[in-house]
């Protein structure tokens, strides 16, 4: 009978000998230490729960790792950190971390939002200047010669000469009638007499209403 207490107590010592040195080196930031897994009944329970443990702290580690050279240094703002599914403080220690992050990335979204919106509003602005410019531009070929420096538009040549034709014929009608007579025979009194067209203004109309002969 002392032999085997004596085997039990020597067992039990060296079961809290393991658990001691696992807690050691979790307390040192050892995440990798692990308790034996052939333990049964009590023990093994706590073996694996102390397991357990050690796992979300080396993995909650790990992330942490990937998301700070996601965000930090790749740049990747949108990535957040995860360890599965947890609850307690170990959800909130990671929804701690997505928190900062996302406070920290918020005014780079922003200042992406607003380029990415004045990009868009230039890209409108060129396109309906370009397409304002080609409404103006004449069908090709249809443009006629290039007028010179000195040319007046057609319409309004034919409308100064027509105006001074009217003057002309007015001067004249007021002279034929100071001076009481009547025009020679076989000659028109100026007033009958058909205003001159200038040469290309067929198809305009003279002030008066009248077309052209």
């Amino acid at each position: 009978m002392k032999a085997v207490q004596a085997e039990k107590n020597g067992s039990k010592t060296r079961e809290t000998n393991v658990l001691l040195k696992a807690l050691v080196a979790f307390k040192r930031g050892n995440f990798s230490v692990r308790m034996p897994v052939h333990e049964t009944g009590l023990p093994g329970k706590i073996a694996d729960t102390l397991n357990e443990i050690l796992d979300l702290n080396e993995k909650m580690v790990s992330e942490f790792a990937r998301i700070s050279k996601a965000v930090g240094k790749d740049g990747r703002i949108t990535q957040r950190a995860s360890i599965g599914s947890v609850t307690g403080a170990w959800a909130d220690c990671v929804e701690s971390v997505n928190s900062l992050i996302g406070d920290l990335v918020q005014p780079s979204t922003e200042v992406a939002r607003v380029i990415g919106g004045a990009r868009a509003a230039a890209r409108w602005v060129v396109r309906r200047g370009g397409e304002a410019q080609r409404g103006r531009r004449p069908a090709r070929g249809n443009a006629g010669p290039p007028a010179s420096r000195n040319s007046v538009a057609p319409s309004s040549r034919c409308i100064t000469a027509a105006g001074r034709e009217a003057q002309e014929r007015k001067s004249r009608e007021a002279g034929s009638a100071a001076g009481g007579g009547r025009a020679p025979e076989g000659q028109r009194p100026g007033g009958d007499r058909p205003p001159r067209v200038p040469h290309g203004c067929a198809s305009e109309r003279i002030p008066g209403g009248s077309k052209p002969l």
